[in-house]
């Protein structure tokens, strides 16, 4: 192979299983291991394809095979990875990149983060029973500059994360909020927001559609009286129903339930009133003892009754309604500190959102350490990516 190649322009990061690739707007993802990821990186970095199949670069390992080498690119080209043309990247030479390739590798199998799930403030209209949080109508709004979380989703951008969720608190009545998802979609990476529901106003609705909003999580805590119970205020579960109407016309509201004692034999009545107005997702979790719900541990679900009862009543709710239901398995681990963390309001880090606030689950600090050490190097991340018993109780206290 002797044709002039040049890399797509994907924006990229080492792994340690080879490089990640992605479209500015978060549109296409690419995942390239062994010899296809140091083929394009090559490439990517300048270096002319006559110099990646010659006879010094048959020195090297993982260029020595030279049929190898052209199957890479074969293959490369055929995913539209590299394209024919001069690389507008300055000529450099084999060594110097294929030493960069390798120094960047990082030292440990995991993969970095793609999403982070951002809780800049913690002010709401409600103040419910089983927040994991503590938010409140009395709760701080931003104890952080809002240039300062502008410069943080920078850094996400910058890193490749491909989503950015922001949570609190309400998202809705802070302008603040909105000009963080506006920055968010602005870079092009994917977004949402969790929303109690209680106040949906045409104003709200035109914000979600400007910024192209499409994922909005709604919290439906039971029929009307668990709800009303946990809420903490009456008269609010009629207007929430009505809200979710509205919001799914213009966008795809999943209805989030924190499943206790209370609510485990009301989900049926949560599908059948979420798809009346116009959900087909629904989160059915178990309730963490953290935040205030840690002083109603005796509503807390036992672990058989999460891996059985509440397992089994969400497939054959899944399948009897015709709705997609994600819940806790006995197979599949949660994704909290393996595929993306959280980020607190004062830019502490957390393996998982429903550990904030506990000092034994802080990682650092977003504003005095790099994503990477945060990642790779914290013994609280390296502790919660090594717990696998199923359910999970990573973020808790016990």
């Amino acid at each position: 192979m002797s044709a002039v190649l040049r890399a797509a322009p994907f924006l990229w990061r080492r792994e340690y299983f080879g490089c990640f690739l992605w479209s500015k707007d978060r549109s296409a993802f690419f995942k390239l291991e062994g010899q296809d990821a140091l083929v394009w990186s090559l490439v990517r970095s300048g270096v002319p394809v006559p110099d990646i199949v010659s006879a010094h670069a048959r020195t090297l390992p993982g260029l020595s095979d030279l049929q190898e080498v052209d199957r890479s690119i074969a293959r490369l080209l055929s995913a539209d990875l590299l394209l024919l043309g001069a690389s507008p990247e300055p000529e450099t030479g084999l060594l110097e990149a294929y030493e960069a390739f390798h120094l960047f590798r990082p030292k440990v199998a995991t993969s970095k983060p793609v999403w982070v799930h951002l809780q800049p403030f913690t002010f709401c209209n409600l103040s419910c029973s089983h927040c994991y949080c503590n938010s409140s109508p009395s709760a701080s709004k931003f104890r952080l500059d809002i240039q300062v979380w502008r410069d943080l989703i920078r850094r996400f951008d910058e890193y490749g994360i491909a989503e950015v969720f922001i949570t609190g608190g309400e998202t809705t009545l802070l302008d603040g909020a909105w000009e963080l998802l506006a920055e968010i979609r602005s870079r092009g990476m994917g977004t949402g927001i969790s929303t109690n529901a209680v106040l949906v106003t045409p104003t709200i609705l035109d914000r979600l559609r400007e910024l192209s909003i499409t994922r909005v999580q709604v919290s439906i805590d039971g029929c009307e009286k668990t709800h009303e119970f946990f809420r903490g205020r009456q008269g609010q579960f009629h207007k929430t129903i009505s809200n979710i109407a509205k919001l799914a016309s213009i966008a795809e509201p999943v209805i989030n339930t924190t499943v206790n004692q209370l609510n485990l034999h009301e989900l049926d009545g949560i599908v059948k009133i979420g798809k009346s107005a116009g959900a087909r997702k629904f989160k059915f979790f178990p309730q963490k003892r953290t935040g205030r719900a840690a002083s109603l541990c005796d509503l807390a679900l036992s672990d058989k009754e999460i891996l059985g009862e509440l397992a089994s009543s969400c497939r054959e709710l899944s399948e009897r309604h015709g709705v997609d239901i994600e819940t806790t398995t006995p197979n599949d681990l949660c994704g909290s500190g393996r595929s993306g963390f959280a980020v607190d309001e004062i830019a502490d880090v957390y393996p998982c959102i429903f550990g904030i606030g506990s000092l034994s689950q802080r990682a650092g600090n977003l504003l005095q350490d790099s994503i990477d050490d945060l990642w790779f190097d914290a013994q609280v991340m390296v502790d919660f990516r090594k717990r696998v018993a199923q359910p999970c109780h990573n973020c808790e206290d016990l």
